[in-house]
């Protein structure tokens, strides 16, 4: 694992728990450092004759892979800006044939000989697998999977016919369509088999250390990452339209709980329950007091539940980031009212904007 790589901080203001301000200054010189300095390579390396660029180019993908990495460990969102430098890397090695030319850096002799191509395949499949709703063991994990497997796949110029191929497109990660000629689509199918085939010896009953996956999960635990990432790089069906506005958001089991079944699970002792006549006949007849559209309704003993108000905008929730408002971690339980009808869901991939915002996505149980 590179020196970048080894300090998994993996907190966030409000996302992961009470990060320290030492370790937000830390996350975010890292990020500025690996940024600078993979742009002054990248500034240099038209100045070079082939035999020497390719050190250059190679030095500033890595910088770039291991930025992006520090955004990842810090929950901090990527951005675009990061993709489109590792591309300009790879414009440029491709058109000096220098993509898949092997070479060994002496300062990560731990990666051995690899290739540019390989480099940059590293970040962007890691960047496809949605690192942020993982925690900071799955997150080692899977990137030493794709570490071991990064010289697997390859850029295509135009999609390939074959129906073994698996294309993730570019253009989704660039936010923008590359010129003709220039790579777009990476073959992903061999990380694909790869990861089905550790699953299949995971449930053979291999041990993750054997299969070099670390200790750092239980096979269970590494068979779903692993699953889930091989979900990520299947061809994605087209998603409908998302939600917008305004919606109130319950944390946590006990709070998602009250929401359901208007009570607490465990209320206190000295909680007196108020019913009229009419609540008793619905506990009878229906076990709950709910009314005819199937929400819980008990005006005389109304629970204050705790919410927050998160805004949907382009699929995803956002709300402001402070010092008084509650901290959450990724995957955590939420309810809400969705269309009048109480849901159940898990808030992912849980990132600081860069305006320091917080930002999630939204996964509903059916």
């Amino acid at each position: 694992m590179d020196c970048g790589e080894k300090a998994s901080t993996r907190a966030s203001s409000g996302a992961r728990g009470a990060a320290s301000a030492a370790v937000q200054n830390a996350a975010n010189a890292e990020k500025a450092v690996r940024l600078r300095l993979g742009i002054a390579y990248l500034r240099r390396a038209p100045h070079f004759v082939p035999a020497e660029k390719i050190s250059i180019l190679h030095r500033a993908a890595t910088a770039f892979r291991l930025a992006q990495y520090a955004h990842f460990q810090a929950s901090h969102e990527s951005p675009v800006l990061l993709d489109r430098l590792l591309f300009s890397v790879l414009v440029q090695a491709e058109r000096h044939a220098l993509l898949r030319q092997p070479l060994v850096d002496p300062d990560f002799p731990q990666l051995g000989e690899f290739n540019i191509a390989g480099n940059i395949c590293w970040a962007y499949l890691l960047r496809q697998i949605d690192p942020y709703r993982l925690t900071a063991g799955q997150l080692a994990v899977a990137n030493r999977a794709i570490r071991r497997w990064r010289e697997l796949t390859g850029f295509q110029t135009s999609p390939a016919t074959s129906a073994k191929s698996q294309l993730l497109d570019l253009s989704s990660l660039l936010n923008a369509t590359p010129s003709e000629g220039m790579p777009r689509w990476l073959d992903v199918h061999p990380v694909s088999r790869k990861l089905r085939q550790r699953i299949d010896a995971l449930n053979t009953g291999e041990a993750p250390e054997a299969l070099k996956l670390g200790s750092e999960l239980s096979s269970q635990a590494c068979i779903a990452l692993l699953e889930a990432m091989n979900l990520s790089l299947q061809p994605q069906p087209a998603e409908m339209a998302p939600a917008q506005g305004e919606i109130d958001l319950a944390f946590g089991c006990d709070h998602a709980y009250a929401l359901m079944r208007g009570e607490l699970p465990n209320p206190p002792a000295s909680a007196a329950s108020q019913h009229t006549p009419l609540s008793y006949q619905r506990m009878a007849m229906f076990g709950s007091e709910r009314d005819g559209a199937g929400l819980v309704k008990n005006i005389e003993r109304a629970i204050p539940i705790p919410r927050e108000t998160w805004h949907m905008q382009e699929g995803r929730a956002t709300r402001e980031n402070d010092e008084k408002s509650p901290r959450h971690v990724t995957n955590c339980l939420v309810a809400a009212s969705v269309e009048k009808v109480i849901r159940l869901g898990v808030l992912q991939s849980l990132q600081t904007g860069p305006g320091g915002e917080l930002t999630a996505r939204l996964e509903w149980f059916p």
